[in-house]
């Protein structure tokens, strides 16, 4: 049976990538340096030439040359620690994502079986959830609906959580970490027929839903999932559908 995939597995995409596009290179940023102090020095020479006295020249403008390449090395420093306060920043910033995926815990759907198709009864199945993560979740909410529909079938988070009968709600848990699991019954809405076998062979039961839980770092997270069985089957396969995703994805 088709699987859904493990957010985990989406880790390098989910983190980004770093750009390092600067408009300063540290060849540029020479030559810019070399020319700030050429000019400054120019600066100076007319200055002192215009409005200082003979005598006080060149004292002076020997001393003023010095002070300006002081604080122009002082600039370029500032500018490379400010630079590597950056880079060091951003790497501090991509360990902090790899600790929180590594610990994280991921809610998915292990699998989906139909346990009642009876004339006359409520179609049931059965969804299994699972904690792929190494830590617990806390929090577990999910809603979850079933019956047959056309394809390609997508729904919105909001409608379904608005839509979801009673028995289709189960909140309040958590979900241990490394493989644990629990289950839900999903019921249809209406009693199955005759005619419901004969439709099923143009429109599939689809079993779909959504499973909120928090993280250990008390991040609100989600798994969407659809879900549809095909006439004669015990089992369920991922359906023709776009809403099979998680928060991550969506975050990524």
């Amino acid at each position: 049976m088709e699987q859904p995939q493990n957010p985990n597995n989406h880790q390098n995409n989910r983190d980004g990538k770093q750009s390092n596009n600067s408009p300063i290179t540290p060849i540029t940023g020479t030559l810019l340096s070399l020319t700030l102090y050429v000019l400054g020095v120019a600066i100076l020479g007319w200055l002192i030439h215009d409005y200082i006295p003979l005598g006080e020249r060149g004292k002076l403008f020997t001393e003023s040359v010095f002070s300006l390449a002081i604080v122009i090395v002082v600039i370029i420093q500032a500018r490379i620690y400010f630079r590597q306060a950056r880079a060091l920043d951003a790497q501090l910033e991509e360990t902090r994502k790899a600790t929180r995926y590594g610990q994280s815990a991921y809610i998915t759907v292990k699998s989906i079986g139909l346990t009642k198709f009876n004339i006359g009864e409520l179609i049931e199945a059965q969804v299994v959830f699972v904690n792929t993560g190494n830590t617990p979740a806390y929090q577990v909410d999910s809603f979850t609906k079933g019956g047959m529909r056309r394809e390609p079938f997508t729904f919105s988070i909001s409608d379904l959580v608005k839509e979801s009968p009673d028995d289709g709600i189960k909140s309040g848990g958590i979900l241990g970490a490394r493989q644990d699991t629990y289950t839900q019954i999903v019921k249809s809405r209406a009693l199955l027929t005759d005619i419901g076998i004969e439709r099923e062979k143009h429109l599939p039961y689809h079993v779909w839903g959504v499973v909120f839980y928090t993280d250990i770092f008390k991040r609100r997270r989600w798994t969407q999932f659809c879900f549809q069985r095909r006439p004669g089957e015990t089992g369920f396969n991922l359906g023709i559908s776009d809403a099979n995703k998680t928060s991550d994805q969506e975050e990524g």
